[in-house]
């Protein structure tokens, strides 16, 4: 990051950090709270200097919320694949109108992502008072694509998912790669184990 865009991130994630405290668990008075936001911001800028995607931040956002924890590992590579579908259906990279699976995620998935709900329409707000709203399209979540991830990292097999869903192999191995690359992070490496697998394994974008 330059140092222009550093100071504005760290800006925005002071606010959305102090303005969402209530979802973290972050009420506690006088030292504790001053101790325990300075832990959270450090790691929230942490996590999003080792994501990558078009919102590091929101991502990072996403990978360090508590309702994390009530998530197994299937159901958090499913969080995932919506979290990056809707940048992958926007991309052009696949037909937004016509894309389908047989796969459902589970309910656990779909309560976690109304969960972010706050959280994530109040960083599009800071985002666009700060002039970052070309970010904005990233925040989107789709979960139309969450439960063939979801599928896959409880050990479908590639014949199964590929012959449930209009998506071709390439996007689909694409979509795949690109979720095992968030599971990476310390708190996701369960799901990981799941998702890791051929033909995934063997493929790089």
């Amino acid at each position: 990051m330059g140092q222009q865009m550093e100071t504005t991130f760290t800006g925005t994630l002071e606010i959305l950090v102090t303005t969402a405290a209530p979802c973290y668990g972050l009420w506690e008075m006088g030292q504790q709270m001053e101790s325990t936001f300075t832990c959270m911001v450090e790691t929230l800028v942490a996590t999003a200097r080792s994501v990558m995607g078009n919102n590091e931040l929101w991502l990072a956002v996403a990978l360090t919320h508590p309702d994390l924890a009530n998530l197994n590992g299937p159901q958090l590579a499913a969080l995932l694949g919506a979290l990056l579908s809707a940048e992958w259906l926007g991309s052009g990279k696949a037909d937004n109108m016509t894309v389908w699976t047989a796969y459902s995620c589970s309910e656990e998935v779909v309560r976690v992502v109304e969960s972010l709900e706050p959280t994530r329409m109040l960083l599009s707000e800071l985002q666009t008072d700060a002039g970052l709203s070309r970010w904005n399209d990233a925040l989107l979540v789709d979960l139309r694509l969450a439960g063939i991830v979801e599928a896959w990292a409880a050990g479908a097999t590639w014949a199964d998912i590929m012959q449930d869903t209009t998506m071709d192999d390439g996007d689909m191995a694409r979509l795949l790669i690109r979720t095992n690359d968030l599971l990476r992070q310390p708190a996701a490496m369960e799901a990981l184990k799941g998702m890791d697998r051929s033909p995934i394994a063997e493929l790089k974008i």
